[in-house]
C-alpha cells in the first residue's frame, strides 16, 4: 500500500516549485508563503480523510486548516493584493542579487 506521505510529497513538491516559479515571474517571492499555508491545510485534510479519525484529530486538523487558511488570505490580501512586500525577502533578494533564493 502506497503511503499518503509517499503520494503528497512529490504533489507538494510540484506545486512549490511552480509557485516559486510564478513568483519569479511576478516579482514578489510572497506567494510561495501563500501556498505553504495550503499546503498545511490540504495535507492535514487528505490525512483526515484517509483513515478513520477520532473527534480529537478531527479538531485538531480543524483548528489547523483554519489556522492556515487564515494565514494564506492574510498574506494574499496584505503581500499580493496590497503589493506589501515582505522585510526578509527584500533583504535576501537585495543580498542575494538576481540569482534565484533556493
Amino acid at each position: 500500500m502506497i503511503s499518503f506521505f509517499m503520494v503528497s510529497s512529490p504533489i507538494l513538491f510540484v506545486l512549490m516549485t511552480l509557485t516559486y516559479g510564478i513568483a519569479r515571474v511576478i516579482n514578489n517571492t510572497g506567494l510561495v508563503d501563500i501556498a505553504w499555508g495550503l499546503g498545511i491545510a490540504a495535507v492535514g485534510i487528505g490525512l483526515t480523510l484517509r483513515d478513520q479519525t477520532t473527534l480529537v484529530q478531527l479538531v485538531l486538523v480543524l483548528l489547523v486548516t483554519v489556522w492556515a487558511s487564515r494565514l494564506s488570505i492574510f498574506l494574499l490580501v496584505t503581500r499580493i493584493l496590497k503589493s506589501e512586500r515582505d522585510r526578509r525577502y527584500t533583504a535576501l533578494e537585495k543580498k542575494m542579487g538576481n540569482k534565484p533564493i533556493a
